[in-house]
């Protein structure tokens, strides 16, 4: 462990002077030691194959004990789902900034809301060469009939992706970090604020949004590829569903996937269920997600897991609502709390606030909570690709 922490710390300080920029305050010592905790993290995870090549084909692969999606109308009242809609497309209990209403889930209502998204955000670790042919173990099992029609990434400077159709959604997932790769590891890092093109976020330069440049020059990408593979998917629907989902690096990349594909295809209804996802823009990014994305964007944060807490809210990131907290530190997560608004204070936002905090930089030494579980669902590890793993 601490090896793998001094092997680390070249990336940090790196990272650090070379990408901070002006706008960027000094990093406190405290904070400092604990980012560096958190990344640390990442570093236990089964390393992965390299350089799969982009895939781009039609294969429907079926299992016989497909999980049908439940309905939200039933168990959140408050929410604009139908009783008609399934679960990916069923309107979050979000509330409106000025309509307080944090609420807790039950561990049933959590499992509806999250526990599919969360085993596309884990399959898509499988890799191009497995989820091409949809050999992903247990997560593709139990998740029906389905047609892939894009995968690619390299797991470094292109995290894996894969575009699938399970009949009534096209499902984007994306990979996180490769901790292996300094190619991907460099793309986390460069954290200074990047104006987005008018032409993948239009209005977003007018209305003073940055991006983590990291993040965007990643996007930038894999975007091409994952929207002709979305393309491909919803074909000649009218009103096409799309479910985007994404762990820690791949929870970033899905905010700027959901809401590209949200105005490149404007007759489709986007959602986002993410995981772990770090900070990706500014303040005024954070509005435009809410405002491109009502009700439509779920970002699910496992108790003290550091990656959420980054970017740090003082170098000028912010998340946009949708806060999905697990407030109790067993990594299965007991208490579900819907937050309220941006950065809620009672929610992700109260661990800085604890008497330790994010100084306290032990406790994030643990991988399990990022990993998760989220409803049950571990993410991030090959070792669940293998058929008849269960995770």
């Amino acid at each position: 462990m601490w090896y793998q922490a001094l092997s680390l710390l070249p990336y940090l300080v790196v990272g650090y002077l070379l990408f901070r920029g002006p706008s960027v305050p000094p990093l406190d010592v405290k904070r400092g030691v604990s980012a560096a905790a958190g990344v640390l993290t990442l570093l236990r995870r089964t390393p992965h194959d390299l350089g799969a090549a982009d895939v781009l084909g039609n294969g429907t692969y079926t299992r016989n004990n497909s999980n049908s999606l439940a309905d939200l109308a039933a168990v959140l009242p408050d929410s604009r789902a139908s009783p008609a809609q399934s679960l990916t497309t069923a309107p979050l209990p979000v509330p409106e900034r000025a309509r307080p209403s944090r609420r807790h889930l039950t561990r049933a209502e959590a499992h509806d809301l999250i526990h599919e998204p969360a085993q596309y955000a884990a399959l898509v670790y499988c890799g191009p060469s497995e989820t091409a042919k949809w050999l992903c173990g247990h997560h593709c099992d139990n998740l029906g009939n389905i047609t892939v029609h894009a995968t690619g990434g390299n797991h470094a400077a292109v995290p894996w992706w894969i575009v699938v159709n399970n009949g009534t959604h096209t499902i984007v997932a994306a990979a996180g970090t490769n901790p292996h790769s300094l190619a991907s590891v460099t793309d986390d890092l460069d954290i200074r604020h990047s104006v987005p093109t008018e032409d993948e976020f239009p209005g977003a330069p007018a209305a003073g949004v940055t991006l983590h440049r990291g993040f965007y020059r990643t996007f930038r990408r894999l975007a091409a590829g994952v929207r002709a593979g979305v393309e491909s998917s919803i074909g000649n629907e009218s009103a096409p569903q799309i479910l985007v989902a994404g762990h820690s690096l791949g929870g970033a990349l899905g905010h700027l996937i959901a809401v590209h594909l949200q105005h490149t295809f404007p007759q489709a209804v986007v959602h986002a269920r993410l995981f772990a996802s770090p900070r990706v823009g500014n303040a005024h990014w954070a509005d435009y997600v809410d405002a491109t994305l009502p009700h439509r964007s779920l970002h699910v944060v496992n108790y003290n897991d550091m990656v959420p807490h980054l970017p740090l809210r003082e170098w000028g990131f912010r998340h946009p609502a949708g806060e999905l907290w697990i407030s109790r530190p067993n990594g299965d997560g007991e208490d579900y709390i819907v937050c309220e608004g941006q950065e809620d204070d009672q929610c992700l936002a109260s661990v800085e606030a604890r008497p330790g905090g994010m100084g306290g930089f032990r406790q994030y030494l643990g991988l399990a909570v990022h990993l998760g579980g989220y409803a049950g669902v571990l993410v991030g590890r090959q070792s669940l690709c293998a058929r008849g793993v269960a995770g």
